[in-house]
């Protein structure tokens, strides 16, 4: 884990109001089935993978309100394709 991700991670007590409040945009638009977790790691590896420079919290919260159900489904296509868990339960 980078340094920056330990620093987010230190922001994510104060950031849990923001992140329920994406999930209930989410689960307006029908989506109801996201957790906290799965947004989370969203979020680190699409709109934080490549930060380096001190997280700022406003650029965090700002990061969260813009993620959008549509970056979401993305991340979740490509996380299933290296998912080495088929369409039948089988692992390779």
């Amino acid at each position: 884990m980078s340094i920056f991700h330990e620093q987010v991670a230190e922001f994510k007590p104060k950031l849990r109001v923001v992140l329920e409040s994406k999930l209930e945009e989410f689960k307006m638009l029908g989506y109801d089935t996201v957790s906290g977790e799965e947004l989370w790691q969203c979020l680190e590896k699409t709109l934080w993978r490549k930060n380096e420079e001190e997280p700022k919290l406003f650029q965090l919260v700002e990061d969260i309100l813009s993620l959008t159900v549509n970056d979401y489904m993305n991340f979740i296509r490509i996380e299933s394709f290296k998912s080495p868990i088929w369409q039948f339960g089988e692992s390779i």
